[in-house]
């Protein structure tokens, strides 16, 4: 496979980028427990390319990977005060998805354009779990990014009473 040109995410790329979701949700393990909320989703993608770009708290980014046949991966970040209430901003990913076919640098070009992106003094984080993917491949990647690993994610499903 050719490698994908990264560029800005259009309006227009909607459509395949919910389609990547959806598929990305059925390998994932939350598959069983419910499905993507399409009216949802796709307001969630007019409202991160509409604030696509800027530098302060509220902007977003939103890249994708495009080999000419149609997208391979995209990657959406948005900018916030770091615990929703410090006067620090953190970056961090909505989405950071590959196809299981694209190319073998994608999901690293697609961070790294990311991480451009960022501006000076604010935090990079970016959480690494299992849900999807591999956490030691996903895991590579994100410290060739020069990222290093603070700590864990834990999950627990609260079920209903009997």
């Amino acid at each position: 496979m050719k490698r994908p040109r990264i560029r800005a995410a259009k309006f227009g790329d909607i459509p395949a980028l919910y389609e990547i979701i959806v598929e990305t949700h059925k390998r994932s393990r939350y598959a069983e427990g419910g499905e993507i909320n399409e009216k949802r989703c796709k307001a969630l993608l007019v409202q991160s390319i509409q604030r696509h770009g800027g530098s302060a708290e509220g902007a977003t980014f939103v890249a994708v990977a495009d080999h000419g046949d149609g997208l391979e991966g995209f990657i959406i970040a948005v900018l916030q005060p770091i615990y929703l209430v410090g006067t620090v901003l953190e970056a961090t990913d909505l989405f950071w998805i590959a196809r299981p076919d694209a190319h073998a640098t994608t999901a690293l070009r697609l961070l790294k354009v990311m991480h451009k992106w960022v501006p000076v003094g604010a935090i990079i984080l970016q959480a690494n779990s299992d849900i999807i993917s591999d956490i030691e491949l996903s895991g590579r990647v994100l410290e060739r990014c020069g990222m290093h690993l603070i700590g864990h994610v834990y999950e627990k499903m609260k079920e209903k009473p009997k």
